[in-house]
């Protein structure tokens, strides 16, 4: 199991597709480039009314790392994809 995963809200695995003009795999290569090891396991979902990604489940979290990786996100290119920013 990869540990950070796109889910579609049905459950299936994310393919090919673009949150608010950005495709979900440069952001996964963000959230991977980011990743300072302050959680086990991140799924994030696809809501395909209001087009954004939030959160489904976060595993192993450590505080206040986890923080830190939360906030690189808020200050990041791709915050508007997200609604947890």
């Amino acid at each position: 199991m990869k540990k950070i995963q796109f889910f579609s809200e049905e459950g299936t695995l994310l393919g090919d597709i673009v949150v608010k003009g950005i495709n979900v795999a440069e952001i996964q290569n963000f959230l991977e480039s980011i990743d300072n090891e302050s959680f086990e396991h991140l799924s994030l979902y696809y809501d395909e009314e209001s087009k954004i990604l939030g959160i489904e489940e976060e595993r192993g979290v450590v505080f206040p790392d986890y923080g830190h990786f939360i906030t690189k996100i808020s200050e990041s290119k791709y915050s508007h994809c997200f609604n947890f920013v």
